[in-house]
């Protein structure tokens, strides 16, 4: 049994491949593609509701009202966590793991 060898030029070449209509294929990554780049780190607001830290203390026209408390960075690359640009150490990004954790158990993200 002889095994098929694919000719050597089968590989995409900008211009020379067409469809079946004769129109010119383009390549599959196209530059500038990536809606989501990831050259950067990902930044997220840290929210507190205002009931949370007011408690009985809050303004009755404050409804749902939220306060940033920091913001926290997420290296893509590296998975590193830092808060108000303050790298965190694996003891840092444990317990803000488990801030984040308890805090999404007493409050559920509402369902839409």
């Amino acid at each position: 049994m002889t095994m098929h060898q694919p000719a050597p030029d089968v590989t995409y070449q900008p211009g020379r491949d067409v469809d079946s209509q004769g129109r010119p294929i383009a390549q599959a990554d196209l530059p500038g593609s990536n809606p989501f780049p990831m050259d950067g780190p990902i930044t997220l607001d840290l929210l507190i509701p205002l009931e949370t830290l007011l408690g009985s203390r809050t303004p009755p026209r404050m409804g749902k009202a939220e306060t940033s408390v920091g913001k926290v960075a997420v290296d893509p690359k590296t998975g590193r966590l830092a808060f108000n640009g303050q790298p965190l150490d694996p003891k840092g990004e444990d317990a803000l793991a488990v801030a984040c954790r308890d805090y999404l158990a007493k409050h559920p993200a509402p369902r839409r």
